[in-house]
């Protein structure tokens, strides 16, 4: 149980840094977002 915890926690955490990396790119270079989702998604 306690493992299965920690991979799901992980993993939210992966995406939420994901998602930050995103935002901050798109917010820095302001070019299409579809194009700049691809590096990350």
């Amino acid at each position: 149980m306690k493992e299965q915890y920690t991979i799901l926690d992980i993993h939210e955490l992966r995406r939420k840094i994901r998602d930050l990396i995103t935002f901050v790119i798109l917010e820095s270079n302001n070019f299409d977002g579809a194009d700049q989702k691809k590096i990350f998604i």
